[in-house]
């Protein structure tokens, strides 16, 4: 049902029907009396509500017209007597439910056929046929409507689903560059932190070990600002200007080895098998090994970890394990650390299982390469 305020459509039919009626009643002579003038004005205005309220604008002109009948013996012979209640019918169909819409078809039959009761009376099949065939216009209306409705509903219901997608995804992308953030700063610092505090410590007795220890400082620090750059880079630029140098994958593990080895960790690296990695895997087993290496170095007080790289048909599995503190906190995975892992191995249908002991720290990760 339409809003009860009439439109301008409605205002301007009901207009042009009004005056042809009120043409009709002065400038014929099918209005003898007088009386039958204010009929001829307020026989078209039921038609003012006829969205919002068509059978009740039906009844109106069917009113009207019996009003007429039986005030004034006949109705008139006019373009309008049948013009406006055509109107009425239209709307009925084209503004009802079938039900109250084939309701009003038979009311406007019967209501004009016995309206027009006289040895001129009107052919009740022909009258049905016409009416008939205008209710039958309106009905292929309403079902037009409520069709562009539809497409409309589902239209917007699209529009929200992209939206909801593109805000899912800024989400994701969201978490994506956090993640890196942490991995790059975490790593960075903890090797810096680690380096200055070696530094400090062999700048009495051995100058030269604590010179290579600031030279890895430097050497940390500038890969982290490349890193970074890297990232800021990639987020300020416009697409297809951003810098389009490759992530970080297992390929440069041995430097990232060598930057842990500098910091006094003794790390053996093993790879079992090969096989050509997809970027998104590759990364992520980069990132699983650098924040692997972070933890032991804040956490662990370990002096030797065991990086295993296994590859598998369509599997990767990555093993780090340390001679540190067992008992470090965070291996509940609720710091950051863990809890990035487990959201890119999840990315990968992968898994994250941390077996801590007192002699040491097992970190295993297993992701779907296929």
């Amino acid at each position: 049902m339409e809003s009860g305020r009439p439109s301008v459509v409605d205002l301007v039919l009901t207009g042009v029907l009004t005056a042809a009626a009120l043409t009709e009643a002065l400038l014929t002579e099918q209005y003898d009396d007088r009386a039958e003038i204010p009929l001829a004005v307020i026989f078209a205005l039921p038609l003012l509500v006829r969205r919002s309220r068509p059978l009740w604008a039906l009844a109106g002109v069917m009113t009207v017209l019996f009003v007429q009948r039986l005030a004034f013996g006949e109705i008139w012979d006019a373009g309008s007597s049948l013009a406006i209640p055509m109107v009425a019918v239209f709307a009925v169909a084209a503004y009802s439910a079938l039900l109250p819409a084939a309701v009003g078809l038979g009311v406007a039959v019967v209501a004009m056929s016995l309206a027009d009761i006289g040895p001129d009376g009107p052919d009740v099949a022909f009258l049905t046929l016409i009416l008939g065939a205008i209710w039958l216009a309106g009905l292929a209306f309403h079902r037009q409507r409520r069709l562009v409705a539809t497409v409309a509903a589902q239209a917007l219901e699209l529009e929200a689903a992209a939206r909801e997608r593109e805000e899912l995804a800024a989400a994701a992308e969201r978490t994506r560059i956090a993640r890196e953030l942490h991995d790059v700063v975490a790593h960075a610092v903890s090797t810096i932190v680690v380096q200055a505090e070696a530094g400090q410590a062999l700048q009495q007795r051995a100058p030269d070990r604590a010179a290579d220890a600031f030279v890895a400082i430097q050497t940390t620090g500038r890969q982290a600002l490349d890193e970074l750059r890297r990232m800021l880079g990639v987020l300020r630029d416009s697409p297809g200007t951003a810098d389009l140098a490759p992530l970080p994958g297992l390929t440069e593990l041995p430097a990232l080895v060598d930057s842990a080895r500098a910091s006094g960790l003794d790390v053996d690296l093993v790879v079992d098998g090969h096989g050509d990695l997809a970027p998104g895997p590759d990364l992520t087993a980069y990132r699983v090994v650098q924040e692997a290496l972070t933890n032991i170095l804040k956490h662990a007080s370990a002096t030797r970890a065991t990086i295993r790289i296994t590859h598998g048909d369509g599997t990767l599995r990555i093993e780090v394990a340390d001679d540190g503190r067992g008992d470090r906190g965070g291996t509940n995975g609720a710091g950051h650390g863990l809890t990035g892992m487990r959201e890119r191995a999840q990315l990968h249908g992968g898994t994250v299982d941390v077996v801590s002991t007192p002699s040491g720290f097992t970190v295993r990760v297993d992701l779907v390469t296929t």
